[in-house]
């Protein structure tokens, strides 16, 4: 029995011991789990100190947040991105930008950066800031300066609009123009009519030819009302305002009567030869040629002239009357007077010669022995602007003359040579009254 007692003994404390063991896995609760990093929240953004060139970024401190990246970007209507200052890393919590373009949409991106071990970084935040536009942009800046009319050289119906312009000193170029007065006209009987606006105006101005000076000159008919459109630009392309004003044109006789034409003081002198057109190649036989020599002075540019009146008709007719038949194209034509002409020529058609001359010849009938007719011309300066115009009178001899010898003196040999050019290039009659 002695025996049997101390194996159970034996038993009870090898088992006592494995019950109570703190090994046991069975005894613990669950361990409490490691906890994960989280990102930080997105900075919240506020722009100021906003100029032309420049502005500053400020944001609140993020919670957990180590440290911030930002950049700033330009995308432009297609688009496109240009960086303009790459990521940088910064602890604080403003940052400025300076040499900007003005009147310019940039992109401000930031994100706030975590520790990596209990934050993690934000997403990407944009902020979009534009830069102030240029004051000189805030209002029209080319000006119109002064407003002229003038009569038309070749229509009677129509008229010249001179108009001059200022810019100010930020202008690089300008686009202007004279239209029609009806542009932005409604259609009341056409329910689908869209008239024009003034971003149609702009966009029509900016795709013309810039102005090449401070003026335009445009023409239209007496009495009508027009605009007058004007926009510039600065030397980056930026658009000003779009400036126009509609203006009436007076009538015909409103202009003659309370603001006639300024008169230059342009005119001509001249000088004529009567030579046997037999001594002429390819001019008609047996014919008077009056060959004329046309020297412009007094500052004229240009001139029209017609030969072939009656003595005395000149000073039947106003001068005012003279400046109306030259400045009229239909009269090129010998329809504006009694009787019928040849109608003027303008010296842009005739043989400039040399030395500055311009030389014509006119070739007459031996009918027209021993007759006087008149010449009348108009000049007109730089600015197309008529002098007074003028009568120059010419008797034709009572017989044919004699060949041109070569002793003759250089001014008549001149003409003849002339002449002769004149004579071979354009198939020529002789008048007759």
């Amino acid at each position: 029995m002695k025996k049997i007692f101390s194996l159970l003994l034996l038993f009870a404390v090898a088992g006592g011991g494995y019950s109570c063991s703190d090994d046991d896995p069975a005894a613990d609760p669950d361990p409490t789990p490691e906890a994960q990093p989280v990102p930080v929240a997105q900075p919240v953004c506020i722009s100021s100190q906003i100029t032309e060139t420049s502005f500053t970024v400020s944001w609140e401190a993020v919670e957990g947040a180590a440290s911030y990246v930002y950049t700033l970007q330009h995308r432009n209507a297609h688009g496109a991105v240009t960086p303009i200052v790459a990521e940088t890393a910064t602890e604080k919590l403003t940052v400025s930008f300076n040499d900007l373009k003005a009147a310019t949409e940039y992109t401000f991106r930031i994100k706030a950066l975590g520790d990596g071990k209990t934050t993690l970084d934000a997403e990407w935040r944009e902020y979009a800031v534009t830069t102030s536009a240029p004051s000189y942009l805030s209002g029209p800046w080319v000006t119109i300066d002064e407003i002229s009319y003038q009569k038309h050289n070749y229509m009677s119906t129509y008229c010249y609009i001179n108009v001059t312009f200022k810019a100010n000193d930020l202008t690089d170029k300008y686009y202007a123009t004279v239209m029609n007065g009806t542009y932005f006209d409604d259609d009341p009987s056409d329910p689908d009519f869209e008239p024009n606006t003034e971003e149609d105006l702009k966009a029509y101005l900016l795709a013309q030819a810039p102005v090449a000076d401070n003026k335009i000159r445009e023409q239209n008919y007496w009495g009508r009302e027009c605009i007058i459109a004007i926009i510039g630009v600065d030397a980056e392309g930026n658009p000003g305002k779009l400036s126009w004003t509609k203006i009436r044109i007076p009538t015909k006789s409103e202009f003659e009567g309370g603001n006639p034409d300024t008169q230059s003081q342009a005119t001509l002198r001249i000088q004529h030869v009567v030579i046997n057109s037999a001594e002429l190649e390819g001019a008609p036989a047996d014919c008077f040629a009056t060959v004329y020599r046309f020297e412009v002075v007094d500052g004229a540019a240009s001139f029209r002239y017609e030969d072939g009146y009656y003595e005395g008709d000149f000073a039947k007719k106003e001068a005012s009357y003279w400046v109306d038949y030259f400045s009229s194209i239909a009269n090129a034509y010998g329809e504006g007077y009694d009787g019928y002409y040849s109608g003027w020529k303008s010296s842009m058609e005739l043989d400039g010669g040399t030395e500055g001359y311009y030389y014509d010849a006119t070739f007459w009938d031996t009918t027209m022995a021993g007759e006087t007719f008149e010449l009348l011309f108009l000049a007109y300066d730089t600015d197309i602007i008529p002098g007074a115009p003028g009568c120059y009178t010419v008797t034709l001899p009572a017989e044919l003359p004699a060949i041109t010898q070569t002793s003759d003196p250089a001014a008549y040999r001149a003409a003849v040579a002339a002449a002769n050019r004149i004579a071979r290039e354009r198939g020529i009659a002789p008048r007759r009254r």
